[in-house]
């Protein structure tokens, strides 16, 4: 792998008029393996997870994908942080456990340059579900991730990419990998785990292939303006969301705040919304 990277950036380098991004609307297929970094709070060993995403291009800038990554981990509760010394010694008798991790998201991706050699920005966000052994029950968290990346030619429509993210969910480990019976062999309480927030740092590495759309120099669209020339928007709201009665919630609920988000071009915009307040309307 340390020899292929940087044959793959020579050859990048070697043939400018490469490009793997094209125009237009496109299908993107990315096989990826990642190693993930874990924090002390996040109880598990650094290992391998290999998965990728499938998604729409939308010209040379703009990629929306569906995420999907599972790995497999052993367990290191010894090392949670914040142990005093009277708790660590019992945090290591805690048996170790494999648990499959199964990541799924909606990712975005913004390329910064087209060329031969492309620098991007990457954010997701979606469901982490970790799967102990021994039959434990399954648990979820909603995670965000962040990061960036550059993508080198290979061949017109086809690339190897390398990214740096950060994930950041948030779980309480002693309720995600142990049963009762583990905690009283190591004279522990439930009392002695909470919830913690957990950022991991993950290195991701693949091959990416671009799918329809148009290899032209020249390109012209909907989607063809460079990140550069993006506005701001912001968009005021108020509306009333109604729910049914099996949920116990109040019947209606009144709410308003603002939009904000990016103009990507004349009929798309990415939007998130924000200081919505809600009242109770009945």
């Amino acid at each position: 792998m340390n020899r292929w990277i940087p044959r793959m950036i020579l050859l990048a380098l070697l043939a400018p008029s490469a490009r793997a991004q094209v125009g237009g609307v496109s299908y993107t297929f990315s096989p990826s393996v990642e190693y993930s970094r874990f924090e002390k709070n996040a109880g598990l060993k650094d290992s391998y997870a290999f998965g990728g995403t499938m998604g729409l291009g939308l010209g040379r800038y703009v990629e929306l994908k569906v995420l999907g990554l599972i790995g497999q981990y052993d367990t290191r509760l010894g090392q949670l942080g914040g142990a005093d010394s009277t708790l660590a010694p019992r945090l290591r008798q805690l048996p170790t456990r494999s648990v499959r991790t199964e990541r799924w998201g909606l990712a975005l991706q913004v390329n910064l340059l087209p060329g031969p050699i492309v620098p991007y920005l990457t954010a997701a966000t979606g469901l982490l579900r970790f799967r102990p052994e021994d039959d434990l029950r399954a648990s979820e968290s909603v995670y965000l991730m962040g990061g960036g990346g550059l993508m080198f030619t290979v061949a017109s429509r086809y690339a190897i990419f390398a990214q740096v993210e950060n994930l950041a969910y948030r779980y309480n480990p002693g309720a995600a990998f142990l049963r009762g019976e583990d905690l009283n062999r190591a004279n522990l309480q439930p009392a002695n785990f909470r919830q913690v927030l957990v950022t991991n740092w993950m290195g991701r590495a693949g091959m990416r292939l671009y799918l329809g759309g148009t290899t032209s120099e020249v390109e012209e669209g909907l989607f063809s303006q460079h990140p550069a020339n993006w506005r701001p928007v912001i968009d005021p709201f108020v509306g009333q969301l109604r729910f049914n009665r099996a949920l116990d919630f109040p019947s209606s609920q009144r709410m308003g705040g603002f939009y904000l988000g990016l103009a990507l071009g004349p009929t798309l915009n990415l939007r998130a919304s924000t200081g919505g307040r809600s009242t109770r309307a009945d």
